[in-house]
């Protein structure tokens, strides 16, 4: 048995749907996933309209996806992605020409990153790391998911007031190590935390920023709704 997020666990093989379409590299990456007995991979997409489908039909506890779906922006893939299996962890393949792609796929869902032309083995890694509860990030990522948390503590200050921070003081040791290209042993060491706790932070810090950013939009729908109701009066 597996831990898969807060109070979900798997019995049995990692389930892993694989999106991509590029079928070469779909399917590298499924051979080197299956290479792991205790990996299944339930699925393969080139689509978003397959992801969907394929992800609602079994459910996978990390689904592994390119950011450069055709012209599907990967905001939409990952959206669609959860809404029919809330429960998977979706793992983003980077380049360094869509970084602004990742951060926004972690804004709306993603919990990990890696370099789409890295070790394969480091991609598996990478999923076993999702599903026992962990974030892994690369370099550019953690940088970039750094400032984003910064930005929102500061964006709503008066002069003179200090930010109030969005993540407690050891996520924000992880994330800014992370984004310094400090590796997780590294981290380990450093912060006198098993590399377990390492990534478990670094998914606190996810989570909170996806908090804040939901909350924000919300917000921001309900001041657009009151505005146009008083237009109306």
């Amino acid at each position: 048995m597996g831990f898969l997020g807060p109070d979900v666990w798997f019995d049995g093989a990692l389930r892993v749907l694989v999106v991509d379409d590029v079928e070469l590299d779909r399917r590298r990456l499924v051979v080197a996933l299956e290479s792991d007995p205790n990996v299944e991979v339930v699925g393969e997409a080139a689509t978003l309209e397959q992801a969907r489908a394929k992800a609602a039909a079994i459910p996978p506890s990390v689904t592994v996806m390119t950011l450069t779906l055709g012209d599907v922006p990967a905001v939409e893939t990952v959206e669609a992605v959860l809404e029919v299996a809330p429960h998977t962890r979706v793992l983003a393949l980077v380049t360094p020409d869509d970084q602004r792609s990742a951060l926004a796929a972690i804004r709306v869902g993603a919990v990990g990153t890696v370099v789409r032309d890295g070790s394969r083995d480091v991609a598996l890694a990478a999923v076993r790391a999702l599903a026992a509860g962990e974030s892994v990030l690369d370099d550019q990522t953690a940088a970039d998911v750094l400032a984003e948390v910064d930005r929102l503590a500061a964006g709503e200050l008066v002069p003179g007031e200090e930010a109030a921070p969005i993540v407690d003081d050891l996520a924000r040791q992880v994330l800014a190590g992370r984004a310094a290209g400090t590796d997780v042993a590294s981290l380990s060491a450093r912060l006198d935390l098993d590399e377990h706790r390492v990534g478990t932070h670094l998914d606190d810090a996810l989570a909170a920023l996806q908090r804040q950013v939901a909350e924000r939009e919300a917000a921001t729908r309900a001041a657009l709704v009151s505005g146009l109701r008083g237009l109306r009066r």
